[in-house]
């Protein structure tokens, strides 16, 4: 079995979910559904990219938004708490019911296989 180097470590993670997505994708047209969809994706790469070169870095899976940081500072507890107000914020004004937490604690994150394990995540999810 091969062993590998990976960073388990302690980060800032902020978990937002759409409430209600479950029921929108069963009885809204596919259409209605996925331009739900690329709006909060929209309103949520307006929050976050900015802060990507600062170490803050997001992606998604169907209701579901994370944002995470690269360490544990208060620098980057603050980037990553501005950047989910105002997603959270913008997907209020576009009246899209959202609910969320941030959590502190460690974290595996690989984007670009899209793996994200650790307390963090699931305390900001309980």
């Amino acid at each position: 079995m091969h062993t590998r180097h990976f960073q388990y470590k302690n980060r800032w993670f902020c978990y937002l979910d759409l409430l209600g997505f479950t029921d929108i994708v069963r009885s809204a047209e596919a259409g209605q559904v996925i331009d739900l969809y690329e709006d909060a994706i929209a309103k949520l790469e307006a929050g976050a990219s900015a802060k990507r070169s600062l170490g803050i870095s997001y992606s998604w899976f169907s209701g579901t938004f994370i944002i995470f940081s690269r360490g544990d500072s208060l620098e980057e507890f603050a980037l990553l708490e501005q950047a989910g107000r105002l997603f959270f914020q913008r997907l209020i004004l576009a009246r899209i019911p959202a609910r969320g937490a941030i959590s502190h604690g460690k974290l595996y994150s690989n984007l670009e296989k899209n793996i994200f394990i650790g307390e963090a995540l699931i305390e900001a999810y309980e």
